[in-house]
């Protein structure tokens, strides 16, 4: 007799057009969660508040997690479903996006442990608000990048490069403030 295939193509394109929704939510998720922890991380620097350092620095767990599950499922559709350049070009943007949201997550960890080291930070006025300014800059544009993937909007990548000029000049006027205040 003819057997019929049990899952016909638009059946298995459609199961296939899941997994990839569901790669993109697990890259989004990872990297809200970053966000989150580096929006503790804003408050635990600019309140000198080392509990809060600490929750940063035990957090980065969830985040290590989230990264290696993707990263397993994306190599698993890759290696099973043999994606066409198309899908395995969205794949492999996922795989390098989420490296480099886990990296920033270790660097907010970093940063976590720095707050620790000192044991806080006393902080002028001026060089507080300063601080506090280019930390909502730096989230709003990671907050943004998150979007992006979400969306995947191909219009961004400039915009958010022009945005991150912003938060390069923040930067700047943060060095400056602080070489100023040294002298003194």
């Amino acid at each position: 007799g003819n057997m019929t295939d049990p899952h016909p193509p638009s059946e298995i394109r459609h199961r296939f057009e899941a997994e990839l929704d569901a790669i993109k939510r697990g890259a989004v998720s990872l990297g809200s969660l970053v966000l989150e922890n580096a929006g503790r991380l804003t408050e635990a620097l600019l309140e000198s508040h080392l509990e809060l350092a600490q929750q940063v620095i035990d957090a980065d767990e969830a985040v290590d997690r989230a990264y290696i599950d993707l990263e397993r499922r994306i190599f698993k559709v890759i290696a099973l479903q043999q994606p066409v350049a198309g899908d395995l070009r969205f794949l492999i943007s996922i795989i390098r996006v989420a490296h480099e949201v886990e990296r920033s997550g270790d660097l907010v960890v970093n940063c976590a442990k720095g707050i620790l080291r000192q044991q806080g930070f006393r902080l002028s006025h001026r060089l507080r608000g300063i601080l506090a300014r280019l930390c909502r800059a730096a989230l709003d544009l990671f907050a943004r990048g998150v979007d992006s993937v979400a969306t995947l909007d191909p219009q961004a990548g400039p915009r958010l490069d022009q945005e991150d000029d912003t938060v390069d000049d923040l930067v700047g006027e943060f060095y400056t403030l602080l070489a100023v205040e040294a002298e003194g």
